[in-house]
């Protein structure tokens, strides 16, 4: 290991002055949070931070993937359109949800597009389309876990409120093809689906790893 040279430790306190987003920042919170830690466990809480890559560790972000019965979970009528299933998935057990990425799918000068043209664009895309199982493991173990489960780390450490799964695609009784999401609101994460026919915009992330 080679150790950190004063240009790289002057290049730190630069950045950490200049780029972070202080304005952003909650004060009480600073002082109760960080600025009361003792002088030995600051250094340990940033040097550990800085020796996984300047990302933060939310402990286990793996999820356990369930199935998903659309009459079961939503109702009569409702169904999966299977010619509309990333069968990629089908090869996963769990999710890491640190190897997530989100995806918007948003052109040079686009505020919002509809969802069928989201769907296309991340066929394009060649990621794995994350879809029915992950939701229901993620909201299996939110409701099994509450406060410690993944989706209320993400909200407290990323302020993440919503996700919704393009890796299947629903068929509801009158017609409308939906994809399932997930959405926190009033201190709770809820369940509900959204019609394709709808616009999405930079608000709503939709979830996929790389193949």
């Amino acid at each position: 290991m080679k150790a950190v040279s004063r240009g790289q430790l002057s290049e730190m306190v630069a950045r950490f002055a200049g780029q972070v987003r202080w304005d952003e920042v909650d004060g009480e919170s600073l002082q109760t949070q960080v600025i009361s830690l003792t002088p030995k466990e600051f250094g340990n809480r940033f040097t550990q931070f800085l020796q996984n890559g300047a990302r933060f560790n939310f402990g286990d972000t793996k999820v356990a993937l369930r199935p998903f019965d659309p009459l079961q979970f939503i109702g009569k009528g409702w169904s999966l359109i299977a010619e509309e299933h990333d069968v990629r998935n089908d090869a996963f057990t769990e999710v890491d949800f640190d190897k997530v990425s989100y995806e918007f799918c948003l052109k040079e000068g686009e505020t919002s597009i509809k969802g069928e043209e989201k769907l296309k664009r991340m066929k394009e895309s060649g990621n794995i389309r994350l879809g029915a199982t992950t939701f229901m493991g993620l909201w299996g173990d939110y409701r099994a876990r509450k406060e410690n489960s993944v989706l209320e780390r993400f909200y407290r450490e990323q302020k993440i409120i919503y996700l919704d799964f393009f890796g299947d695609v629903l068929l509801s009784p009158g017609g409308h093809r939906c994809v399932l999401c997930l959405l926190r609101g009033g201190g709770e994460w809820y369940w509900y689906f959204d019609w394709l026919e709808r616009g999405w915009d930079a608000r709503l992330p939709s979830v996929s790893l790389a193949p």
